[in-house]
């Protein structure tokens, strides 16, 4: 079956994420680092936040490609991604009172969500009668 264009665009905005999440982690790793040696406070934070953001990024740059090959479990990894952004979104409602801009974060993964739901984008992942 034809990759859908919409996964196309997923992944390759899952890529890019990967991206910037590595750069960021590699940069706060250098701050962390120069922190550390400055004997600076925070500077064990900050490269602890480096280094998840490097896993992190490591990790989508994992599922994006494969997202993009149209491997089963990746479609199942996108959909849990998407499922932990919405309860992270909520979770942040609840706990900051942000209601608005809030909702405002959950659209796109509630989106992607209903995409990946879809008989077509269902069919490319595990076969025609998914």
């Amino acid at each position: 079956m034809k990759r859908p264009f919409g996964v196309v665009l997923i992944g390759i905005l899952a890529l890019i994420s990967a991206v910037v999440r590595i750069l960021g982690g590699l940069a706060l790793l250098g701050i962390g680092g120069a922190a550390l040696s400055a004997n600076a406070d925070g500077g064990t934070t900050v490269t602890t936040v480096g280094v998840v953001a490097l896993v992190i990024g490591g990790l989508t740059l994992i599922f994006a490609v494969a997202f993009l090959r149209l491997r089963r479990w990746a479609w199942w990894a996108m959909l849990f991604v998407e499922l932990l952004a919405v309860a992270q979104v909520v979770v942040q409602m609840v706990t900051d009172g942000y209601v608005w801009t809030s909702l405002v974060g959950i659209i796109i993964p509630v989106l992607i969500i209903l995409y990946l739901m879809t008989r077509r984008v269902r069919g490319a992942f595990f076969g025609h009668n998914a």
